[in-house]
């Protein structure tokens, strides 16, 4: 397979960023391995970030082993909105990291990032939660979010000048009903599986509801959404951006793959 050959929707094309190629070699075995014990199409493309000049349009997710560097160092974030600016549309991200405090997984949250896997986790349990992040969904460790909650009472604000108050009156019952799947961190496919409608038709309602909100990205508006609960409403809320949907959570936990939304 090369560049510019299309990917399907049954094959993963991963590219993995390293900087250090043994560490690399070993996190492309364990993904082929993993995907291949479970009857999985897979593709790793490698590349040390520093020597990449930009990312093949053919890859259909992006894992960036961040090791033991901060996600809220300069040269991290940097790499990050790169990858978000260059990456295909609906190409997820996800980050590994060494460190899994509230802080860091904030700052890859708020980059743009859809999942956050751990050096500490359990193997079988980091590659089902790529698997969930491949097929649209978003996961963050919910114990690392519930400590940004229990120590930041405050609302997450991505900008306060530029957003407006949660105030979900504005809204449409049925954008209301989108709202819903949207804190939780959906995708707009299985949002529309939910409430029985088209992608297109929950993109336009996405649309709408970050134009209220004064966002620009999904990510703003989620944050935006949870900053609207307070107590243990929020803390409720970050849990459940932090899971799977509710019909993938039995599968995340038994250890059978969700190949896809």
């Amino acid at each position: 397979m090369n560049a510019s050959d299309p990917v399907s929707q049954d094959h993963w094309n991963i590219l993995l960023l390293d900087r250090y190629p043994l560490r690399r070699a070993g996190l492309c075995s364990f993904i082929q391995q993993s995907a291949l014990s479970q009857g999985q199409a897979c593709t790793v493309q490698e590349a040390d970030p520093e020597q990449m000049d930009q990312v093949p349009q053919n890859v259909s997710a992006i894992l960036v082993d961040l090791g033991s560097i901060h996600a809220m160092q300069p040269d991290a974030q940097q790499l990050l909105a790169s990858l978000r600016r260059q990456a295909p549309p609906g190409c997820p991200i996800a980050v590994i990291s060494d460190h899994s405090t509230a802080a860091e997984v904030r700052a890859c949250f708020t980059a743009g990032v859809q999942g956050f896997i751990a050096t500490h986790m359990e193997p079988r349990r980091a590659i089902h939660a790529l698997a969930f992040v491949i097929g649209g969904g978003m996961f963050f460790p919910p114990e690392a979010m519930l400590e940004q909650a229990a120590a930041d009472p405050e609302p997450i604000l991505v900008d306060t000048e530029a957003s407006s108050p949660m105030d979900e009156s504005a809204f449409t019952q049925r954008q209301r009903e989108v709202l819903h799947y949207l804190r939780r961190g959906y995708s707009n496919k299985l949002i529309g599986r939910e409430l029985h409608m088209c992608e297109s038709t929950v993109k336009v309602h996405v649309r709408q509801i970050m134009r209220k909100l004064g966002v620009s990205n999904r990510t703003q508006a989620a944050l935006q959404i949870l900053s609207g609960s307070e107590g243990t409403e929020l803390a409720a809320d970050i849990t459940a951006l932090a899971s799977p949907p509710a019909d993938l959570v039995a599968v995340l936990n038994e250890g059978a793959l969700p190949l896809r939304a």
